[in-house]
């Protein structure tokens, strides 16, 4: 039985390779594949010499798997492909791959200088350019790799966007539609992103459904009690990055906001509220790592009431205020 979110089941990526390196020496973009975690899937089609020199750097290469990182989570908060610019004013661009809604992995491509981008289009540059990489320029061999990356006009650019969108949506559309054919006649277990906190309530609930066979004098059904809330737990896997109030998940769970509330508490150990809270906390910590949004913007994103209510819960929770923790855990406190 195949799961429809998990991408090695949607990906060929032995057949994919080659389609990947057609596609790099079609646009001539440098090309990558890689899960939802940033892992590369494939080898990097067409990169140019000047990156692949800047990637083996032990110091610049940092800053290349910085921007592929916060490439990669933009470009699944807002669901779509995310062009930006590297600490070398080179374009790059993360096109999300997205099945049912969820986030599975991202295609990577660029390593190009765009001219005549319209005056309109601001493109940010997600790690500023720092002495490290005006020395590294200054390096005749350095500067005779950057001279050899290819310029592109932004209306080309934006055309092969497109095309390699195209057709990841095209691959993720027939594999989805092949992997539910094969399991129409059995129910998909899903697989994906799952939580560290379901990870733990779950074991903890399958070790006392062992016991509950023993003490007998357990006045509820752990099973029963697991199966009210299994549909929000699901939802929670997959949308990390969606908040439910509790009246909406009591309505996914089909029980009323109250018996919810209980029975959640009761299996995960946990009130409800506090396990969203948990999880806006961990997006937080990862936008104020790899991301130059504001404390109020982040607070936005992650629906707190306001800036000072968000402050507040972050330190309840770290011990540390949002810009303190950045300051600490941002790479090289380029803040």
């Amino acid at each position: 039985m195949s799961s429809i979110t998990d991408i090695m089941n949607i990906f060929d990526f032995d057949t994919f390779q080659g389609v990947q390196d057609a596609l790099a020496s079609a646009t001539n973009l440098a090309i990558i594949t890689v899960c939802y975690k940033g892992i590369p899937l494939t080898k990097h089609s067409n990169c140019t010499r000047f990156c692949s020199m800047v990637r083996e750097n032990s110091v610049l290469g940092k800053y290349c798997e910085r921007c592929d990182s916060r490439g990669g989570l933009e470009a699944t908060c807002i669901n779509a492909p995310y062009a930006y610019l590297c600490h070398y004013d080179l374009v790059d661009l993360a096109i999300p791959i997205i099945v049912d809604n969820k986030y599975i992995g991202a295609i990577m491509a660029g390593q190009v200088r765009l001219v005549d981008i319209p005056a309109q289009i601001k493109l940010e540059q997600i790690t500023p350019t720092t002495a490290e990489h005006t020395l590294a320029l200054n390096s005749s061999t350095y500067q005779s790799a950057y001279n050899e990356i290819p310029t592109m006009k932004y209306e080309d650019f934006v055309r092969y966007a497109n095309l390699i969108k195209s057709i990841s949506d095209y691959i993720v559309k027939e594999s989805v539609k092949n992997i539910r054919l094969l399991n129409s006649n059995s129910k998909v277990g899903l697989s994906g992103i799952v939580t560290e906190e379901n990870d733990v309530a779950l074991s903890t609930c399958k070790k006392e459904r062992a016991n509950q066979r023993v003490l007998t004098h357990k006045s509820y059904n752990l099973d029963a009690d697991l199966d009210v809330i299994n549909p929000i737990l699901e939802y929670i896997k997959y949308h990390p990055n969606v908040f439910l109030s509790s009246g909406e998940a009591a309505r996914i769970c089909s029980v009323t906001p109250s018996y919810f509330s209980k029975i959640f508490k009761r299996v995960m150990k946990i009130g409800y509220t506090e396990y969203i809270t948990k999880l806006k906390i961990r997006w937080a910590k990862e936008f104020l790592t790899l991301s130059n949004k504001s404390v109020e913007q982040i607070s936005e994103l992650l629906e707190f009431t306001s800036a000072s209510y968000f402050i507040k819960t972050f330190k309840k929770y770290e011990k540390l205020t949002p810009s303190v923790y950045r300051r600490l855990h941002k790479p090289d406190n380029d803040t």
